[in-house]
């Protein structure tokens, strides 16, 4: 049996689902955790980690801004996805088309790619 990559996938935009299993692989799919306490979701980073580590798992998708929850990745947050994306050798998309819609202040966007070495 062939054994097909797969996809990490945090939920967002629904057609990156269909798009990884017509591109033929598997969809890593998690979910992110709502604190109701201050109404915003957050990342399980071992959870994260465990599907990195996965030698199947080849390829992330990240939102950023995230979609639909509108929730922005902080500095912090980037740089652990790309500590644990080159430790694992994994590739990571950057959806990043409504970082423009992100104002000023506190949630100010932070793109990918400004880390990449």
């Amino acid at each position: 049996m062939c054994q097909l990559d797969r996809v990490q996938y945090p939920p967002v935009y629904n057609i990156f689902f269909n798009s990884i299993i017509n591109s033929g692989r598997q969809v890593n799919a998690y979910q992110m955790e709502y604190d109701q306490k201050t109404a915003t979701y957050r990342v399980d980073w071992a959870e994260v980690e465990a599907r990195m580590a996965d030698p199947l798992t080849t390829m992330m998708i990240l939102c950023n801004p995230h979609n639909p929850t509108g929730r922005v990745w902080t500095r912090g947050e980037l740089e652990e996805i790309m500590t644990l994306a080159n430790q694992y050798g994994v590739i990571v998309i950057a959806d990043e088309i409504h970082g423009d819609l992100v104002m000023e202040g506190p949630d100010t966007r932070q793109p990918f790619h400004w880390g990449r070495s």
